[in-house]
């Protein structure tokens, strides 16, 4: 996601993309503050050996996905609202302080020491005033306990700092169509982390993908998604690299049911040939 900012237009806001690993053990309340500063620290280090031009201070907004407790989710620093924002799938409406706040305390205290041992205190003492920020979203879950992931990788991609613009297309829950608009985000981030030319492993992938497909070619399955595929974009102009969500025709929403049905009778005799 940082090396696609290099292509964002000029009048978009400059974001930077963090790593998950700032969140796991520096964010550990069963380590000590040493040791939780300690992997900060290395694990800053890293991503900026990988990013060495990083200024924080010129950035708009900085994103650090968040892993505790097997869910995903965000907090953003939003410099320009001097904000911090918590962006997260659930909805907890008032509960969220209790949720949230140990995790970003500690966040903020670990990204602020950083930053002076940079010399960077300036930065380091406006982070730790700006105020905390709960986002409520019309499409936050209370039933959906599989999927954090992808909304987490949504949010990071189309979130721009304003909420009154916010478009992320979801559905809300229970609607006809978030379903479906998850299982096509999920396919979408797979595909374009396993074969991006930032993937050290993508010829590899590209190789067992060709295998997979030569293998899978002759039992009806690719014939099945193939087939799909073009219901779904036959005579649309679909833009290149939008997501084709279901419900933007109202044949699409027909249509799923019997794909699916279709393709778990051929992933089952798949299965089994493979047995």
């Amino acid at each position: 996601m940082n090396e696609k900012e290099t292509y964002k237009a000029a009048e978009s806001p400059k974001r930077l993309f963090l790593n998950i690993g700032l969140s796991i053990v520096p964010l550990d309340e069963t380590k000590s503050e040493d040791e939780q500063y300690k992997i900060y620290v290395t694990e800053m280090n890293h991503f900026l050996q990988k990013h060495p031009n990083t200024k924080f201070k010129d950035y708009d907004l900085i994103f650090f996905p968040i892993l505790a407790y097997e869910h995903f989710y965000l907090f953003s620093l939003n410099v320009k609202a001097r904000t911090w924002e918590v962006i997260d799938n659930i909805r907890h409406a008032k509960a969220a302080n209790n949720v949230y706040i140990a995790k970003l305390r500690r966040l903020k205290k670990h990204f602020a020491k950083y930053l002076k041992e940079k010399e960077q205190s300036w930065f380091a003492s406006s982070i730790i005033r700006m105020k905390t920020i709960y986002l409520t979203m019309p499409w936050q879950t209370l039933q959906n306990n599989t999927d954090c992931g992808v909304f987490l990788m949504r949010h990071m991609e189309t979130y721009k700092g304003d909420k009154k613009k916010w478009d992320t297309q979801f559905k809300e829950e229970g609607q006809p169509g978030q379903r479906e608009q998850l299982v096509r985000l999920r396919i979408k981030y797979a595909d374009a982390m396993l074969t991006s030319h930032v993937n050290e492993k993508r010829n590899f992938v590209i190789r067992e993908s060709n295998f997979l497909y030569n293998k899978l070619a002759g039992k009806g399955l690719l014939k099945a998604i193939v087939e799909s595929s073009k219901k779904k974009t036959k005579g649309r102009n679909v833009k290149k690299g939008t997501v084709l969500f279901p419900e933007d025709d109202a044949d699409d929403a027909v249509v799923d049911d019997a794909d699916v049905a279709v393709d778990d009778a051929n992933v089952a005799e798949t299965q089994k040939g493979t047995e």
